[in-house]
């Protein structure tokens, strides 16, 4: 997918995304928390330390709207080494959108939903 779209899901709406590579692959969403983030690294995260959604793969990697890869490099792009995840967290974060800016997420949940069709091989 052209690089353009990708950034548009890397802060903000990689939850949406994460649900729609659900609902067209039947991979599982999950939540990425930060236990431990790189030195003078700032990362905005929530209370719960989520920081960002990905879709897991049976061999233990992870994709999200930048392709598959290990989980640590997608977490190391966000100054996080150490992380857990959390399908729970997603469901809440996700609910969360849907609930405040309903049309914000159809939005973005649709687009991405759209580009995964197109881009994804």
């Amino acid at each position: 997918m052209p690089a353009h779209e990708a950034a548009a899901f890397t802060f903000g709406k990689c939850g949406p995304f994460a649900e729609a590579m659900h609902e067209v692959t039947g991979l599982q969403p999950v939540a990425l928390l930060a236990v431990r983030s790189m030195p003078n690294f700032q990362t905005e995260r929530a209370e719960s330390g989520y920081f960002h959604s990905v879709v897991l793969h049976p061999d233990g990697k992870a994709e999200d709207s930048w392709g598959i890869a290990p989980l640590e490099d997608i977490a190391a792009r966000y100054g996080v080494v150490e992380f857990k995840t959390s399908v729970e967290e997603q469901s809440l974060v996700v609910n969360k959108l849907r609930t405040n800016t309903p049309e914000i997420y159809e939005r973005a949940f649709n687009h991405a939903k759209e580009l995964i069709q197109q881009y994804r091989s």
